[in-house]
């Protein structure tokens, strides 16, 4: 019960975020429309601005983190999605974000955990599914290696790290990293 009425809060603070835009515009839609034009600078400074006087609007804090990262501020962004996914537990995209930030840390089994977060309260967000089954191939690559320096004379373990490593690139190839 404390469950569902945490997530219908959740979704009433949402619900209001989204149509105050619509109805206000403002800072979110100010935000927004630098961020498509690529205006990363001017957004990092609006949103910095706005956080200021507003420290725990979500948006704005998911914004701040995403602009941390294209500065490569990596671990201050870090920080903001863990801290959000502590704040906001129901909200899918920081938990997905943080997972990327985990592989490129290379924590798979929190990377894991963190997509697995992203999927329990929005089972179709495409990219956290993405990730995920990048990161079980990525744990099986693990896997394998391990296996292999277990058992050097090992005939199977050579091709089925061939395979893994093929379907890595592959997913690589798809995107940046593999992980989006």
């Amino acid at each position: 019960m404390i469950r569902l009425l945490k997530i219908w809060l959740s979704l009433n603070l949402m619900c209001c975020m989204v149509f105050g835009q619509l109805a206000y515009g403002g800072p979110h839609q100010d935000a927004m429309k630098l961020l498509r034009q690529d205006k990363s600078d001017e957004a990092f400074e609006l949103v910095q601005s706005y956080l200021k006087e507003h420290p725990l609007d979500p948006q704005m804090r998911f914004w701040m983190a995403n602009l941390l990262e294209k500065k490569a501020a990596t671990d201050q962004a870090f920080d903001i999605y863990l801290q959000l996914t502590q704040d906001y537990p129901e909200l899918a995209e920081p938990h997905n974000n943080l997972g990327i930030l985990w592989v490129q840390k290379g924590e798979l089994l929190n990377a894991k955990a963190s997509f697995e977060m992203a999927l329990k309260d929005a089972p179709n967000l495409v990219n956290a599914q993405e990730n995920l089954a990048s990161v079980f191939l990525l744990l099986s690559k693990a896997s394998l290696v391990k296996a292999q320096t277990l058992d050097p004379q090992s005939r199977a373990i050579p091709a089925k790290l061939k395979s893994i490593s093929g379907m890595i690139e592959q997913f690589s190839n798809l995107s940046s990293a593999g992980i989006h």
